[in-house]
């Protein structure tokens, strides 16, 4: 009967449509990302010249802005299965020809190690849902370090260090504000952010921020640099920050 079974036409049908599909799978071209960034981004961000597949292609990354579809950063990607027999997926994102950032997917969690990565930060900031998001941020943004084991619940151990070159406010009288390096370590515990600035920046910022599991953050951030330009911005944030005898000023949670 088993035997009936395995030659009969549902079952050869059934086999072929499993072939059709797995082939169909293997062979999906790059733009079903395009698809799939439109989805999320409600349009602000596509793939454009897309190339290759869905798992070893390269493509255009553009961003909606004004009616106008304006480019970003050049990606090329791949996807090894070569590691497959020992439940690990392994993947590669270049963005505009620099080495590649690499990452190692389980079923348990994922690794992620970045050998150094610089993009323009602005449609970066745009991409957020926050208001603040809106307020005409620029700059470049460059990034390294290495997260491991991982958990899907990003629980993290590692090192990742930020620094943001030339940032602008296109809301200021002056927009420029400098350089900054944002240095992040992570563990079982939670979150720490150390940030620190340029000694020359318009606006200067130094500070610690703790955040733990189980959402509790603590952290003080001290700013300086031009005074009247700082007045103005305690001015605004008077209701969480007080000011200095040297005119700085320190906010603290």
């Amino acid at each position: 009967m088993m035997r009936r079974l395995l030659h009969s036409p549902a079952m050869l049908i059934l086999c072929f449509a499993a072939m059709l599909l797995a082939f169909a799978i293997v062979r999906a071209p790059a733009f079903v990302l395009d698809h799939a960034l439109a989805q999320a981004s409600d349009g602000r961000i596509r793939l454009g010249d897309s190339r290759g597949t869905l798992w070893h292609g390269s493509g255009l990354l553009v961003e909606r802005d004004a009616g106008h579809h304006r480019p970003w950063i050049e990606l090329a990607w791949h996807v090894g299965f070569s590691e497959l027999w020992r439940g690990r997926l392994m993947l590669a994102l270049a963005i505009d020809g620099q080495a590649a950032a690499r990452a190692a997917v389980t079923t348990g969690g994922f690794g992620i190690d970045l050998p150094g990565a610089s993009l323009p930060l602005a449609p970066l900031v745009r991409s957020l849902p926050h208001p603040t998001a809106r307020l005409g941020w620029n700059g470049r943004l460059h990034a390294g370090g290495k997260l491991a084991h991982c958990s899907w619940k990003f629980a993290c151990d590692g090192r990742l260090r930020l620094d943001i070159d030339t940032l602008s406010l296109s809301v200021l009288p002056n927009a420029r504000l400098g350089r900054y390096r944002l240095d992040i370590g992570t563990d079982a515990a939670g979150l720490r952010l150390g940030i620190d600035s340029a000694p020359d920046n318009r606006l200067a910022a130094r500070g610690n921020i703790e955040m733990r599991r189980g959402g509790r953050s603590k952290g003080e951030i001290v700013l300086g640099g031009e005074r009247d330009f700082v007045r103005q911005i305690g001015a605004m944030t008077a209701d969480i920050a007080h000011a200095a005898a040297d005119g700085s000023l320190h906010l603290a949670w």
